[in-house]
C-alpha cells in the first residue's frame, strides 16, 4: 500500500512478479475460469470491500491516514503477456484501477538509482540492480 496524504489517497497494490510464466493476462480479470479467480480484489467486489474497508479502519486507528481516503486498486506487474498490454490498459482505465506496468516499474527503479545517498533498502537496492545496467 501507498498513502499520499495531500489529496488523501490510499493505493491497494497488488505485486506480481510473474517472471518464470507468460505474465500477467487479460483473461485473469474476467472473473470466469481458473485464471478468471486469481486477483481476488480485482474480481470480487465483496472481497475488496471488506479489505478495504478493514485496512481503511486499521490505518486509521493507527493514525496513519485522513478519515475516509480515496481508495485506488493497483497492479504492479513485472511482466506482462505478450500483446495484452493495450486491453489490460483499457481495462484499468475502464475500472478506474492504475497498472503499473515493467516498463514503469524499470524507469522508478533508474530514477531512484539516480538518487543521492540514502540509507533505504529501496534505494541501495535500485542502485546495485542499475550500476552495471543503467
Amino acid at each position: 500500500m501507498a498513502y499520499r496524504p495531500g489529496d488523501n489517497l490510499l493505493r491497494i497494490v497488488e505485486c506480481k512478479s510473474y517472471l518464470d510464466s507468460r505474465g500477467v493476462r487479460f483473461k485473469a480479470f474476467d472473473g470466469e475460469g481458473r485464471g478468471g479467480k486469481r486477483f481476488k480484489l480485482f474480481n470480487e467486489p465483496e472481497t475488496f470491500s471488506v479489505v478495504s474497508t478493514r485496512l481503511v479502519e486499521q490505518l486509521y486507528a493507527e493514525k496513519a491516514v485522513l478519515a475516509a481516503p480515496n481508495i485506488q486498486l493497483c497492479l504492479a506487474a513485472g511482466k506482462i503477456a505478450p500483446r495484452e498490454s493495450e486491453r489490460l490498459r483499457m481495462l484499468f482505465e475502464e475500472r478506474h484501477w492504475t497498472l503499473f506496468e515493467p516498463a514503469w516499474i524499470h524507469d522508478q527503479l533508474v530514477a531512484m538509482s539516480r538518487d543521492g545517498y540514502d540509507n533505504s533498502v529501496c534505494s541501495i537496492t535500485a542502485k546495485l540492480l542499475c550500476r552495471d545496467l543503467c
